[in-house]
């Protein structure tokens, strides 16, 4: 009357069972791990933070990059100089000079792996010429490049970029 076979509800019914208890088996202990690394994790940063205190952000630059950034900082706010009072004859006070250029400071990083793979003859010589390098670069000053550079860079960089899409 049914038109299944109560075998068939049986059969569902142990392989439902079957299922549940592999899929149980084999979830329980990667849950439990994960839980315990996590709660491991936040005592240890607890600890971490009550034995160093809070992390800070610092500024490790040396006195005169920070002053660098500072007259640079002035130099694109300050704008034109204003003239206050007085007369055309220049009889007011004198515009504010504006401050000497700061000495330019050249840092060429070299490869910790590279470097460890030299003898310590030619490390030294290697790090001896990269001093040379930065010092004869912080002689000749700030380099403004010319727009027939820059237009040759752009060109460079169109080229390495391959044609345009259309999509």
């Amino acid at each position: 009357m049914l038109g299944i076979d109560p075998k068939l509800y049986r059969h569902f019914a142990i392989g439902t069972i079957a299922i549940a208890i592999i899929v149980a088996v084999f979830s329980s202990g990667g849950a439990q791990e994960s839980m315990a690394s996590n709660e491991k994790h936040a005592e240890l940063k607890k600890a971490e933070e009550a034995k160093f205190g809070k992390t800070k952000l610092v500024d490790n630059r040396n006195d005169s990059s920070k002053q660098r950034s500072a007259n640079a900082a002035f130099a694109a706010d300050a704008g034109p100089p204003a003239n206050f009072g007085g007369n055309s004859a220049g009889g007011g006070e004198a515009p504010p000079t504006p401050p000497p250029p700061a000495k330019m400071e050249v840092i060429i990083e070299h490869s910790q792996a590279l470097l460890a793979k030299l003898s310590p003859e030619s490390r030294a010589a290697a790090i001896k010429k990269l001093k040379e390098s930065a010092a004869k670069q912080a002689a000749k000053g700030n380099v403004i490049p010319s727009p027939e550079q820059i237009e040759a860079l752009a060109a460079a960089s169109a080229a390495r970029s391959g044609p345009p899409t259309t999509e």
